[in-house]
C-alpha cells in the first residue's frame, strides 16, 4: 500500500510540474523581437576576419578545409546545404510532422517545440492534442552521417531543435529518441543551439544570454580556419606591415600572432583539437553564456575547462558538484577502466595514453586537417596502416608477425585493431578508442570494456584470450568463473551486458575482420534475437550487421517498427537461418547452439540476466 501511495504521489507531482510548465509556456511573453535568431556576425574589434580572407594566400589549405566536414558542420539552409527531402510527413508519438519546401525556404508543420521543451518530454502525463505551429528552418547542423534542423522559438530568443534527424546513408528521417543510445522509456525534447552547440559548431561562438533568451554572435558558422589558428586580423596586419623576405618566406621582424598547430608542442597542439573533441565541464559557465568560451589556440585548455576523467569516488569539489546533479555522468561517458566511450571525445582518450603523457604523440601524429587522403577520418597521408604507429615504434618493423603472433598481412597485425579497438559508440556505429593501450582479458572482466581479442575472435571465451595473452606477452593469469570459461565472451556481453556492451558487440558481428576470424555462419541467430532489443540504437546496429551476412543482404527489417513487427522479424530471421545454414554448431558449445540450430539452455539464463540499467551515451 505504501508503494502504491508513493507511486501515485510521484505521478501527481509530475502532473503538477507539467501543468505549471505549460502555464508558464502559455503566459511567457514574447520579447517582441521579430528576428529569426540566426547567429549574427561578431563585431570587427573581436579580431576575426573569416575563412574567405585566408583564401588568397593559402589557397591549397583553404581548398582542403572547404572539402572537409568541419566546414559544413553548421550552415544556413539552402538547396545546396539541405540534404533531406522536404516533401514528407512523418509521425512521432502519433503526432504528424509535415516537412515542406517552398522555393528556397524550408518549413515544418510540427508540435510546438516551446511546448515540448516546457514539458521536458513527459508526454505520458499529457492527454489531448498538443499545440502546433508552422516553423521555418533557420539553421542546419551536420552533413556527414546525419543532419539536424533548427527553428526559432516563439517564447524565447533562441533556436530549438526539430526532434527529427535525417540519416544520410539510409536517406531516412529518424526521430530524436532513435538518434542516440538512450533509454527506451525516454522521450527527449529537442535542445537549444545557443547554449550548447554554439561552442564547437561555430567559430568563437558567444551565446550572449539575457533572461530566457540569447543574442548569439559567431565569427563564422561551421568549424573554420580561425577555430584552429586563432583570430586572423593581427596576422593580416603583420604581413602587410612586414613583407616576407625572399629567401625564407617569413617576416623578418616581430612575432606573427597567428598560431600554427604544427609548430606547437604535442600538448598544446592536441589541446586545440581538444577544445571540441572532449567531454568536460566549463569552469565559468555563467561567463560562457555571456561572452563565449575564452580559450584561444595556444592557450592552456585546463585554464578554462575541467577535463572529465573516470574515478570511482570523486574527490574534487567541482566534480562532486557535477555528479550530485547527474549521478550517472561518468558511467554514461566512460568505461570503468577510464576509456571514454562517447564518440567525438578523442582528447579524453589521448590524455590517458602513455605515448602522449610520456612521449610526443599528438592528434597531428596521425591526423591532418589539410593533407589527408580521405575527408571521412582526416587521417594524414600514409597513416591508414601501421605507419601511424611504426613512425615511433620502429623496433617492430623488421618482423611484425613476431610481435602480433598473426600473419603480417592480416587484420590481426594492424596495430590499431589491437591497441585502438572499436569500443566507443556514436553516429550509429562502433568507433576506435583513442586511449591507446594493450588488450587485457582481466581488465575486460573487471571493467566491462570488451577487449580487442574477443571483439575479433567472437567465437572464443574470455579465458581463451587470457591464455593467449599470458603465453605471448606474459600477462597475469586469472581464475575466471565458469561462464567466462565456457561461453564465448561476445555472447556473454551481447546477452547479459548493458546497452553499451550490446551495441558494440552487435556492431562487431557485422565487422568484416571479425567475421573472417570467427566465421559468420553462426552469427545470424544472435543478431536475430537482438532485433527486438529494448534500445532502438542496439536494434538499428544489429539490423545493419545482420544485413552484412551471406543470405541476409535483402532481409527486410525496420528497427523503428512496432514491437509485434519486430518480434515477427526475429522469427523470420531464425527460420531463414535454420533452413539455410548447416553445421554452425560444430564450432563448439561456447557459441550456445545445438546441432539442430536451437539455443542451448545457457542462452535463456544469460538473457534473463541482462543488465537493464539505463544507459545514455551523451554524444
Amino acid at each position: 500500500m505504501k508503494k502504491i501511495t508513493f507511486a501515485l504521489g510521484v505521478a501527481l507531482f509530475l502532473v503538477l510540474i507539467i501543468v505549471a510548465a505549460v502555464v508558464v509556456w502559455r503566459r511567457q511573453p514574447s520579447h517582441g523581437r521579430t528576428a529569426d535568431f540566426v547567429p549574427r556576425k561578431l563585431e570587427p574589434d573581436q579580431g576575426y576576419v573569416g575563412s574567405a580572407a585566408c583564401k588568397s594566400c593559402h589557397s591549397e589549405e583553404h581548398a582542403s578545409w572547404h572539402a572537409s566536414y568541419h566546414r559544413s558542420m553548421t550552415q544556413l539552409p539552402t538547396p545546396e546545404t539541405v540534404l533531406a527531402p522536404f516533401d514528407v510527413t512523418v509521425n512521432r508519438f502519433g503526432w504528424p510532422y509535415h516537412f515542406q519546401r517552398e522555393g528556397d525556404k524550408y518549413w515544418v508543420d510540427m508540435v510546438d517545440p516551446d511546448w515540448e521543451y516546457a514539458v521536458a518530454g513527459r508526454f505520458e502525463f499529457f492527454s489531448g492534442e498538443p499545440p502546433r505551429v508552422r516553423k521555418q528552418i533557420m539553421l542546419v547542423t551536420g552533413s556527414h552521417h546525419k543532419q539536424t534542423y533548427w527553428v526559432a522559438s516563439s517564447q524565447r530568443e533562441s533556436l530549438l531543435r526539430v526532434p527529427w534527424s535525417f540519416r544520410i546513408d539510409d536517406q531516412r528521417w529518424i526521430p530524436l529518441e532513435a538518434d542516440y543510445l538512450s533509454p527506451p522509456d525516454g522521450r527527449p525534447s529537442g535542445g537549444i543551439w545557443d547554449d550548447t552547440c554554439i561552442q564547437c559548431h561555430a567559430v568563437a561562438g558567444q551565446p550572449r544570454q539575457h533572461g530566457t533568451g540569447f543574442d548569439p554572435h559567431v565569427a563564422e558558422l561551421g568549424i573554420a580556419c580561425e577555430a584552429c589558428h586563432g583570430p586572423g586580423s593581427g596576422h593580416i596586419r603583420f604581413r602587410e606591415r612586414e613583407p616576407a623576405s625572399s629567401d625564407s618566406g617569413r617576416a623578418p621582424h616581430g612575432i606573427d600572432p597567428i598560431v600554427n598547430p604544427r609548430d606547437q608542442t604535442a600538448v598544446a597542439s592536441s589541446q586545440i583539437c581538444g577544445q571540441c573533441h572532449v567531454t568536460s565541464v566549463i569552469k565559468d559557465y555563467p561567463q560562457f553564456l555571456k561572452s563565449g568560451f575564452p580559450f584561444r589556440p595556444g592557450d592552456d585548455l585546463t585554464d578554462t575547462m575541467h577535463i572529465l576523467r573516470y574515478v570511482e569516488q570523486p574527490e574534487e569539489d567541482w566534480l562532486r558538484a557535477v555528479t550530485s546533479q547527474d549521478p550517472d555522468l561518468l558511467e554514461n561517458r566512460f568505461w570503468k577502466d577510464g576509456t571514454v566511450r562517447v564518440t567525438g571525445r578523442e582528447y579524453n582518450g589521448l590524455i590517458e595514453t602513455s605515448c602522449h603523457v610520456r612521449g610526443e604523440l599528438s592528434c597531428l601524429s596521425c591526423h591532418s586537417l589539410h593533407r589527408y587522403t580521405d575527408a571521412n577520418d582526416q587521417l594524414g597521408r600514409d597513416m591508414q596502416g601501421n605507419q601511424a604507429c611504426l613512425q615511433c615504434h620502429s623496433e617492430d618493423v623488421a618482423d611484425i608477425a613476431a610481435h602480433t603472433h598473426h600473419p603480417a598481412d592480416s587484420a590481426g597485425s594492424l596495430c590499431y585493431n589491437c591497441h585502438m579497438p572499436h569500443t566507443t559508440y556514436g553516429l550509429f556505429k562502433g568507433v576506435r578508442a583513442h586511449k591507446i593501450d594493450s588488450p587485457s582479458a582481466l581488465s575486460s572482466f573487471r571493467t566491462g570494456r570488451p577487449n580487442a581479442c574477443n571483439l575479433c575472435h567472437l567465437d572464443k571465451t574470455l579465458s581463451w584470450s587470457a591464455e593467449q595473452l599470458h603465453t605471448w606477452y606474459g600477462q597475469p593469469q586469472a581464475d575466471f568463473p565458469a561462464e567466462q570459461q565456457e561461453v564465448a565472451a561476445s555472447l556473454v556481453w551481447l546477452l547479459r551486458g548493458d546497452a553499451a556492451q550490446r551495441v558494440i558487440l552487435a556492431w562487431h558481428m557485422g565487422w568484416q575482420p571479425a567475421r573472417e576470424a570467427s566465421g559468420d555462419e553462426w552469427l545470424a541467430p544472435f543478431l536475430a534475437i537482438t532485433l527486438d532489443d529494448p534500445y532502438t540504437a542496439v536494434r538499428n546496429v544489429a539490423g545493419r550487421s545482420l544485413g552484412q551476412l551471406p543470405g541476409f543482404e535483402e532481409f527486410e527489417y525496420d528497427f523503428l517498427a512496432p514491437k509485434e513487427q519486430r518480434s515477427a522479424a526475429v522469427q523470420r530471421a531464425l527460420r531463414k537461418w535454420k533452413s539455410e545454414t548447416v553445421g554452425a554448431a560444430a564450432r563448439g558449445d561456447q557459441i550456445l547452439l545445438q546441432p539442430d540450430g536451437a539455443f542451448r539452455p545457457e542462452f535463456d539464463r544469460l538473457r534473463q540476466l541482462r543488465d537493464d540499467r539505463p544507459v545514455d551515451i551523451a554524444e
